[in-house]
């Protein structure tokens, strides 16, 4: 039977195969993160009274981001000091009765007992000075919000003359340096670890990183989470930004190739090709390999000498499952 003129020209295509590399991928998607999070809690009750950071802007370890105050501060200092004064004027009236009964201690007219007693409460009083001092640096400290490491402030919750208590979430230093967090499901016993992944940017443009680590938990889907980390993630990506891509397993050199339009399956999933012969088009049965886009790679079933039709093939195909089909003139 031969193929209608129309359908030979229009329809059929026939190249020879190529040699290409192939790349075994497993798929994976997730959203950039920063590779370290501070959330910045206040350590008191207070008012917002000064904010030394713009939002986004870089900031240093140690640097001072928040500072508080206000009325509930100020009595709370007053509070404090005033107590540290009082037992500083106990203490020092305690060390004179001290120094009393020693000298009375001396001149037989002081038991030891009454020094001994003495003492200890000197001792309590300044046990007690030592606690209210401490009172004192700890609330003064924890006016100070300090930067906990080298990063970006950002996420400000607060506003200054804001009042705020104690644990209240203020904002957030993120670690400019990126990486993504990524699910994918792998074959059973592939190593991931140090993997090459291939990142898909916008307009088919790619970047690359590496797998640093390989989270031990699955999530409630049954995916493995990885991480890939990079410099070219840090430079042109964003925290929250989704991203997909690969991770590249395997690569198989120089294999036989045809386009994946050469490929068609019959009803019990075998895969054939259509060669192109001087007695016309004859069904091949083949057997293929790993997948790279638009192309396929032919693991047996060509020599790679034929021509192997790129278009028409499922018209073929369809056409007749057992003829083969001649050439038209």
């Amino acid at each position: 039977a031969n193929i209608p003129k129309p359908l030979a020209a229009a329809m059929i295509e026939a190249k020879r195969p190529m040699r290409r590399d192939f790349y075994k991928r497993l798929y994976w998607f997730g959203r950039v993160e920063s590779k370290a999070t501070w959330r910045l809690m206040a350590l008191t009750s207070g008012q917002i009274t000064a904010i030394k950071a713009m939002d986004g802007s870089p900031v240093r370890k140690g640097n001072i981001l928040f500072i508080l105050g206000g009325p509930r501060i100020k009595h709370k200092l007053k509070a404090l000091r005033q107590h540290v004064a009082t037992i500083e004027e106990q203490v020092s009236l305690a060390m004179g009765i001290v120094r009393m009964r020693r000298d009375a201690m001396a001149e037989k007219m002081a038991k030891r007992e009454d020094l001994l007693s003495a003492q200890e409460h000197l001792a309590r009083l300044k046990d007690n000075l030592s606690t209210a001092k401490k009172e004192l640096s700890v609330l003064r400290d924890a006016l100070i919000v300090r930067s906990p490491g080298d990063g970006i402030f950002t996420n400000r919750q607060v506003s200054p003359g804001q009042d705020v208590e104690q644990g209240a979430h203020l904002a957030d230093v993120i670690s400019p340096e990126l990486r993504i967090s990524a699910r994918l499901f792998p074959y059973t016993g592939v190593s991931l670890d140090g993997k090459r992944a291939v990142v898909q940017m916008a307009f088919g443009s790619e970047i690359t990183g590496t797998v640093v680590r390989v989270l031990p938990e699955r999530t409630a889907e049954g995916a493995t989470v990885i991480w890939i980390e990079g410099t070219k993630i840090t430079r042109y990506m964003k925290p929250g930004e989704g991203a997909s891509g690969w991770i590249v397993l395997e690569v198989q050199r120089n294999c036989l190739a045809v386009p994946r339009d050469a490929i068609v399956r019959d009803e019990q999933e075998r895969t054939f090709v259509f060669v192109k012969t001087p007695q016309g088009y004859r069904k091949k049965a083949v057997k293929i390999g790993l997948w790279d886009g638009a192309w396929c790679e032919i693991v047996s079933g060509l020599s790679g000498n034929e021509e192997v039709v790129t278009r028409g093939a499922y018209e073929l195909f369809y056409r007749d499952f057992t003829k083969t089909y001649k050439v038209a003139d």
